[in-house]
């Protein structure tokens, strides 16, 4: 994987963080609950596990182990072989 690549992991981790720190923002204001650091960690897991998973499966599908990818290049090859009987 290249320079773009990390470039948009990078875009998805501020992506997927932003809404998490602007809701413990909002909640630090003096009527808010306060800013929760467990709750904030909690964000940060969920925005790493995305961006693992998203990594994973450009990983199979470049690997053609794709199951989608697997059922196209099937069809193609079952039109094929009928043409050419």
């Amino acid at each position: 994987m290249g320079s773009a690549s990390n470039i948009l992991t990078g875009k998805a981790r501020l992506f997927s963080l932003t809404p998490g720190a602007g809701k413990e923002w909002y909640d630090s204001r003096p009527n808010g609950s306060g800013w929760s650091w467990k709750d904030f960690a909690w964000d940060a897991a969920g925005a790493a596990s995305g961006i693992a998973l998203w990594n994973l499966s450009q990983q199979l599908s470049l690997l053609k182990l794709n199951p989608l990818t697997a059922l196209v290049q099937q069809q193609r090859h079952q039109k094929c072989h009928r043409a050419h009987r």
